[in-house]
């Protein structure tokens, strides 16, 4: 049976497994403008590496600003609705993030700059400064899904390539004017 205890760290809450010696986010409980989520945390003597960032973790945190990672981050997902009404204006993904949950960046509407670090085995990538794409095949080679535009966008041309808008990408822009397709467009 796994063991599972709650721990404070800099204002964040995590879930620890205590088998898996991991960390999971689950809420942020700070006034911080920035923060920055470690690879672990330590709890006595043991170390947890911080695996997950669990739905609702930053549910109506208003003065959140800029989430950053650490470079060595070893963060695998970011769930549905993490960020759900949440004032954050600028995100750096890790690389070493796997899965983008639809509906990610729901009631985002101040998120304007994100970056993602990119590495030759990431699933989700940054396109034209503008776009994040991932993955419909994990196992593909192929960036297929568009995920996310900055809900400041005002004109977005959709690459050729894309087959699926996921849930959201476009929520929030109420900026927006104009979406192009061009006639080469995959977009099932």
């Amino acid at each position: 049976m796994t063991q599972n205890e709650i721990i404070e760290n800099d204002g964040l809450l995590y879930i620890l497994n205590e088998n898996k010696k991991e960390a999971l986010l689950f809420r942020a409980n700070t006034t911080k403008k920035e923060i920055k989520i470690p690879k672990s945390i330590k709890n006595g003597s043991n170390e947890y590496i911080v695996t997950h960032i669990l739905r609702k973790s930053f549910k109506n945190s208003k003065n959140i600003k800029s989430i950053q990672f650490s470079e060595d981050s070893q963060i695998l997902s970011i769930e549905k609705n993490a960020f759900i009404n949440c004032s954050l204006e600028s995100i750096t993904i890790p690389s070493s993030v796997e899965v983008l949950e639809e509906g990610w960046c729901k009631e985002t509407p101040n998120i304007i700059n994100v970056k993602i670090s990119q590495n030759e085995k990431t699933n989700i990538s940054f396109f034209d400064d503008s776009f994040i794409i991932g993955k419909s095949d994990l196992n593909s080679a192929n960036y297929d899904v568009l995920l996310f535009t900055p809900r400041n966008i005002r004109h977005a041309k959709i690459p050729s390539f894309i087959k699926r808008i996921s849930d959201y990408a476009f929520h929030e822009c109420t900026e927006l004017q104009s979406i192009e397709f061009f006639n080469d467009s995959q977009l099932i």
